[in-house]
């Protein structure tokens, strides 16, 4: 047996070529070979177990050694768990412990070296690692109680892309994430220890996930609904009173717990629309303007641009207001260039031209 600075002799032969001496591991402090069957050497750190000799060809040990030290910890591992998990302990001079306490409280304990133990704690708190043996006691900080979450109910049980979801159970101080059918959520905030907040992200629908660092819990039943998306319209140009066809994807449909709230086309309100189902909405094109078609809804908005609003003409002049067969008149206006007939009191001019939006010349 022995201390730190306590002086072992050690017998035996060929003690030639020395390069270490080990006391239960632990490399003595120094070490003198007097001959080839003697040496003396200090005791380190030291650590219960057998006597090493090591040389450049060879090592030898023999079992028995005490080291008479207090122990050391050198860490623990998890950092935090949750009732009942086994936590390890490494450090030195472990194989004599009498007491492993976790925040103060005496818990069980195995020895499986002298290096090694391994604990775990029930009901717990967070607070100092101590291992005691008789001839000390080491301390160790940073270990956290932390009992996997338990949830209890989440609202709403449906939502979209950033949707405020309130989860309530307990445990979840220290959550490190949440889940909406696999998918992470945005962002996610721990009100207190029985209640968080978590906004839906890009997904999904399945159950709802709350992890911490000694596990999980999961509840199904949330509904995601997908933001809307506008893939194509029909025709791609169309006047008042028009019927416009929109196609696209994840379109709320009203008997399906959805609505479409409004529809624009060129940033001008369209009053008359239907949705026959997710992928389709119906219009009469109201006096709009080109631009693009938009809907919002309560589950999204989406847009999808390169309408053109085909304007009614309008005639502001005729010159010259006389004429016979045969003579050309200026006609101007509005919207003039998309003309396909001109009539004088009702009967189809001879041949007309378009020479601009605002002008007309007809024979």
């Amino acid at each position: 047996t022995g201390r730190e600075g306590d002086t072992i002799h050690i017998q035996g032969d060929n003690f030639v070529d020395v390069q270490a001496i080990r006391f239960g591991g632990v490399a003595a402090a120094s070490y003198t070979v007097n001959d080839p069957t003697r040496i003396t050497a200090i005791v380190g750190s030291g650590g219960t177990g057998e006597v090493r000799v090591v040389s450049t060809t060879d090592s030898t040990g023999l079992a028995g050694f005490q080291f008479k030290g207090p122990p050391v910890i050198q860490l623990f591992s998890p950092a935090a768990t949750g009732p009942n998990e086994v936590i390890t302990i490494k450090g030195l001079n472990l194989g004599s412990v009498t007491d492993v306490s976790i925040a103060g409280t005496s818990v069980p304990f195995t020895i499986l070296d002298d290096f090694t133990i391994q604990t775990s704690v029930g009901q717990g708190a967070s607070g100092d690692i101590s291992v005691t043996n008789p001839f000390g006691t080491a301390s160790r900080s940073g270990y956290i109680y932390l009992p996997k979450p338990f949830m209890n109910s989440f609202s709403p049980t449906s939502g979209v892309s950033g949707t405020t979801v309130t989860i309530t159970g307990y445990n979840f101080d220290g959550v490190t994430g949440v889940s909406f059918g696999g998918v992470p959520a945005t962002s996610f905030t721990v009100v207190n220890g029985s209640t968080l907040q978590a906004m839906v992200g890009s997904g999904g629908s399945g159950p709802v996930k709350v992890t911490n660092a000694t596990g999980s819990v999961e509840q199904p039943g949330f509904k995601f609904f997908p933001a809307p998306t506008l893939l194509s319209f029909s025709p791609a140009e169309a006047a008042s009173g028009d019927t416009l066809t929109i196609k696209g994807s994840n379109i709320p449909v009203y008997y399906n717990g959805g609505s479409v709230n409004t529809v624009t086309i060129g940033g001008v309100q369209v009053f008359s629309f239907w949705v026959p189902d997710s992928n389709t909405i119906k219009l009469i094109v109201p006096f709009a303007a080109s631009g693009a078609v938009s809907i919002s809804t309560n589950r999204g908005d989406a847009s999808l641009p390169g309408f053109t609003f085909i304007y009614p003409p309008v005639i502001t002049g005729i010159t010259p207001l006389i004429i016979s067969a045969g003579s050309e008149v200026t006609i101007t206006g509005q919207h003039l260039s998309r003309a396909i007939g001109v009539n004088f009191g009702g009967i189809p001019s001879a041949s007309f031209m378009v020479a601009s939006d605002s002008i007309i010349r007809a024979v």
